[in-house]
């Protein structure tokens, strides 16, 4: 289980792991690196909606950097991404997005949006749905 940045580090250490059963990745973002560097850049300290923050994502042309997309096409260990409606560090509509592409491939991808919730998740009480995501991999 990891947060934030992890996003980008966990789908890396569970290619190289032998043993990961499961990921539970805590408002972790699937975009690239220079993609949230971005929408961080638009979004943090703004009351700019969520709903321009991603319109205005689609004018992006700059690098892009580490993208996890590459070892989450390959990895088939299970994952649950919890992530916040309102975050404004991460886009969740993107990484969602991304997921939504893997999971329809076969990935055994799994994600909770908390639609009022930021990058803190304050507030969300989400240890119930990552419990009950790992007891389910029992």
């Amino acid at each position: 289980m990891g947060i934030s940045q992890a996003g980008w580090v966990m789908p890396l250490a569970a290619m190289r792991a032998r043993d990961v059963r499961f990921m539970v990745l805590v408002v972790g973002p699937t975009v690239p690196v220079g993609l949230e560097i971005y929408y961080s850049s638009l979004a943090e300290g703004t009351a700019t909606s969520v709903e321009e923050l991603s319109a205005r994502l689609l004018a992006y042309a700059g690098p892009l950097g580490y993208a996890p997309l590459p070892q989450l096409q390959q990895l088939n260990v299970p994952g649950l991404w919890v992530l916040g409606g309102q975050d404004r560090s991460i886009p969740t509509r993107e990484t969602v997005a991304i997921l939504s592409e893997l999971a329809a491939a076969g990935k055994p991808y799994r994600w909770i949006v908390y639609p009022d919730a930021g990058h803190s998740l304050a507030g969300v009480d989400y240890i119930p749905e990552v419990v009950a995501f790992a007891d389910a991999l029992r």
